[in-house]
């Protein structure tokens, strides 16, 4: 009994001893799975594309991928089945500078918006929200990045849990709360990447699930635990970090603020390489001064990812599959992306507009194929109100529906904004002007999504103006809008390119219009205007009187602006303003004067001088803004077309000679030597005419002379242009 017992523990022991031999023998014949771990570094990160090439030239597969940062970005497209020569593609085609720029590309912004680029050269906008004023959390807007991967991402659009993907993967990102790393493993693709990558201070966090988010270089720059808890056997490492600098780069602030970032990303990328095995393969190449912001050079990056990729063949090699394994993953992979057809478009809107106007510029409608440049299209349509942060879409399936859900996230800081410019002007004759202004925007008003902007001006020109703009239709097409405004400025007066006389002039405007936006290019209006200018003399001869003129203003405008910059454009277009105004005797107007503005612009208006005879026989001169007779009709048209901003194209010239004017003007042309110490260069602007200006009077206009003492707060000169949709 006893050595039956012997025998059974006996055998029993080679069972248990035979059975791990057996597994150890099945794992050294299955072939490794392998991780790949994509590090951060910006456009340093290109040479992740590079490996990846060389792994597929190589047939090196991928069971599974982590990725910090641009290593989130590339490693997140290539899980979801793109190639990397397709990877490679999308990246050389991106515009970086409008991926990374803080507003959305001019062409898309809606004309409103496009109105205040001339005249605020800083794009950054203060907020105003909850009687406080407010920054934007990031200088870099999310959401052309945001957009530009949804786009790409849109083969995986309705996948929530990573681990389903093509390729297993996981983005690593920091709770800037906590200081504590964040592994996505599940949820929106997209979001999930550009929290990754959202560099603190450049970008907004994104908020995920309750937690403020920001890019994981701060906590694993390479993420190698990450990779190894997805069950892999051997880990292939792309290092793009930044080195860092030696002692004599380090000179600014701008050197030690990114020192100290290296520090940080580098001393925890350093810490993880110290956990890979001996079979585990790190590709680190030296990128010389390609910097993390250097997306030009993005190219030459994944050049330098293959060689370095390439050189490490014989050990890469080694890991390889058949080539039937390899295409066979590789086509399961990448199957072909069927776009779906809409069964259903949704907004989910938690913002301060009417959901009506979104859908408006949405133009999506049932029925129409999921066509990624329509959908951009659309989404930017909605961006381009100028009103959100960003604007989120995905796409869902719901009892057997396919459909498109967009949100749009409402600017934190808003829904009020505070922008400056500054104006600098140099003249030809050494004369040098200089303008600030601000512009305070109330958006949201009314449930069409109207906005109230006040314009506030400081310098060679002060006034004040107020507009209400009110869309009257849930798209924004047609609109009215009422506007106010006030202007104090010096107006000069010129004969033969010299300066004789300046007046201080106040201008009072009221006016309404009726408009229609084209698209994001342009607008027309038709409108109505009232004005009120009190011009008092303040250099000239003492027979130079003060004087009241009301005019009464009724016209057409056309705008059209393609550009894609306005300050230095490199492609579009931008026609002239052309304006069309003209003024009745009904609308009580006291006299009439014509002027010519720019290139494909004409205007007349009428204007009512209150003091001096009229000089008869008036006729335009080919010199700009220059008249005999300071003490005329002739004089106070061209001070009222100063005061009244129509100086911003051209101002009427009218000469005749001294005897052909009554006495009192002959006396002020004989008494203007005091101011010939300054002259005028023709503008290029002026057109000359033969024949004689407008002069016909509905009714006689009363002088009034009485003298008052002031001081002036503001200087304009002929040519000085004024902000606003005035005609």
């Amino acid at each position: 009994m006893r050595a039956t017992n012997a025998w059974i523990v006996v055998v029993a022991l080679v069972l248990c001893s035979a059975a791990p031999l057996g597994a150890q023998d099945a794992d050294t014949t299955r072939p490794p799975r392998i991780g790949l771990v994509l590090g951060g570094g910006g456009a340093r990160g290109g040479i992740h594309v590079g490996v990846l090439r060389v792994l597929e030239e190589l047939r090196v597969p991928v069971h599974a991928i982590a990725g910090t940062s641009m290593g989130a970005i590339v490693g997140g497209l290539y899980a979801t089945g793109l190639s990397a020569d397709e990877i490679e593609d999308q990246l050389r085609s991106l515009d970086w500078s409008i991926v990374f720029n803080n507003k959305p590309p001019r062409p898309v912004i809606e004309y409103r918006r496009k109105q205040d680029d001339p005249n605020l050269l800083v794009r950054f906008e203060v907020g105003f929200r909850e009687g406080r004023f407010r920054f934007p959390a990031g200088v870099i807007a999310t959401h052309r990045p945001n957009l530009m991967l949804k786009l790409l991402t849109l083969a995986a659009g309705g996948i929530r849990d990573f681990d389903e993907l093509p390729i297993p993967f996981r983005a690593v990102a920091t709770d800037i709360a906590t200081g504590e790393m964040v592994v996505l493993a599940q949820g929106d693709l997209p979001t999930a990447i550009l929290a990754s990558m959202s560099i603190p201070g450049v970008f907004a966090p994104a908020r995920i699930d309750g937690r403020l988010l920001v890019d994981g270089g701060l906590v694993r720059n390479l993420p190698i635990d990450v990779v190894r808890d997805l069950n892999v056997d051997i880990i292939i490492v792309v290092d793009a970090g930044t080195p860092l600098a030696s002692a004599d780069d380090l000179g600014s602030a701008v050197g030690v603020y990114t020192q100290t970032v290296t520090l940080v990303t580098r001393g925890n990328a350093d810490q993880q390489l110290r956990d890979l095995g001996p079979a585990d393969v790190v590709i680190a190449p030296a990128l010389g001064n390609i910097g993390a912001a250097d997306f030009h050079r993005i190219t030459q990056a994944m050049e330098i990812g293959h060689d370095a990729a390439f050189a490490l063949r014989d050990r890469l090699a080694a890991l390889a599959v058949s080539q039937a394994t390899f295409d066979s993953l590789r086509a399961s992979r990448n199957a072909a992306v069927q776009l779906p057809v809409l069964d259903f478009v949704r907004v989910e809107n938690e913002s301060r507009f009417d959901t009506r106007v979104i859908e408006g510029r949405l133009t999506l409608e049932p029925g129409d194929t999921l066509d990624p440049r329509t959908l951009a299209a659309a989404i930017d349509r909605v961006y381009g109100m100028g009103v959100f942060e960003r604007v989120d879409f995905r796409i869902v399936e719901e009892n057997g529906s396919n459909g498109l859900i967009v949100r749009p996230v409402e600017k934190p800081w808003g829904p009020s904004y505070l922008r400056f410019g500054l104006g600098l002007t140099d003249e030809p004759d050494g004369n040098s002007t200089f303008e600030l202004r601000a512009n305070f925007t109330m958006t949201g008003v009314g449930s069409r999504g109207g906005d109230l902007r006040t314009e506030l001006r400081a310098g060679e020109v002060r006034g004040l103006r107020v507009e209400l703009y009110q869309p009257l239709d849930w798209a924004g097409r047609w609109f009215v809008a009422p506007e106010l405004e006030a202007v104090q400025t010096l107006a000069d007066a010129f004969e033969s390119n010299i300066r004789i006389a300046q007046y201080d002039a106040e201008r009072l405007s009221a006016g309404i219009d009726l408009g229609r936006q084209l698209g994001a290019t342009g607008q027309l209006r038709l409108g109505v205007r009232r004005r009120w200018i009190d011009a008092e003399p303040e250099i000239g001869g003492p027979e130079l009187r003060r004087f009241d003129v009301a005019q009464n203003v009724y016209g057409a405008r056309f705008d059209l602006d393609r550009l894609d910059d306005v300050h230095f454009p490199r492609s579009g277009t931008r026609a002239p303003r052309t304006v069309l105004r003209r003024s009745r005797a009904s609308m009580a107007a006291c006299s009439a004067f014509a002027r010519p503005a720019r290139i494909r612009s004409w205007a007349a208006s009428t204007s009512a001088p209150a003091s001096a005879p009229r000089c008869p026989s008036m006729r335009s001169s080919s010199s700009a803004g220059s008249f005999s007779c300071p003490g005329c009709a002739a004089a106070r048209s061209q001070v009222v077309t100063a005061a009244s901003g129509d100086s911003s194209t051209s101002i009427v010239s009218v000469t005749r000679s001294v005897s052909q004017w009554p006495a009192a003007c002959g006396r002020a042309a004989r008494s203007r030597s005091a101011m010939r110490g300054r002259t005028r260069p023709p503008s290029r602007a002026t057109r000359s005419a033969s024949a004689p200006a407008r002069s016909s009077v509905s009714r006689p206009c009363s002088a009034r002379s009485t003298p008052r003492t002031r001081s002036a707060i503001g200087v304009a000169r002929p040519g000085t242009s004024s902000s606003g949709n005035r005609f």
